[in-house]
């Protein structure tokens, strides 16, 4: 049965999206850090130096979660309000991280070009926001979405295919 599986174009075919899908969403994945990586050494630590940086005051609130995932060991998060009702959580800090966020109500919250970049506390300390949200992710990630969903079902149809075939 393998053996006419892989001869199945359905099934080849729809592997060969599924890998184009992954291709895909790893290059997707690269970018967007690559993109927050330079926002935060332009707007991130320190002083803005582009001219492109802005700053705003946004409400701020420091959580704690505890997970079976993670050996019920207490990992901290900062939660930053970007819009009236958008809430960006960075996760899995440790209490030293957290630790200028606490009690604040408000925080430094800076952007460059729209996009979030950091999180900065009244003392300088900075949270780099891991990775940029642009609309090339939101495009290129939807495409990666569509293709793994046509591989997926091309390969389930090709499957489907041989079982019937093999059975007469």
């Amino acid at each position: 049965m393998f053996r006419r599986a892989a001869s199945e174009i359905r099934v080849v075919g729809g592997l060969l999206l599924i890998a184009a899908a992954v291709g895909l969403g790893a290059w997707v994945a690269h970018d967007v850090t690559r993109q927050a990586d330079q926002d935060y050494a332009v707007c991130g630590e320190g002083a803005p130096t582009g001219l492109d940086c802005v700053s705003k005051r946004r409400p701020v609130n420091v959580g704690w979660v505890e997970s079976s995932s993670n050996g019920f060991r207490r990992e901290y998060e900062v939660a930053v309000q970007t819009r009236e009702n958008v809430t960006f959580t960075v996760g899995g800090l440790s209490a030293a991280d957290v630790a200028p966020f606490q009690g604040l109500q408000t925080a430094e919250v800076r952007y460059r070009q729209g996009r979030l970049v950091a999180i900065v506390a009244p003392d300088g300390t900075s949270l780099k926001v891991p990775f940029a949200f642009t609309g090339r992710l939101v495009v290129y990630g939807s495409t990666a979405l569509v293709l793994v969903l046509l591989g997926l079902g091309s390969v389930a149809w090709g499957l489907t295919r041989v079982n019937r075939n093999s059975r007469a």
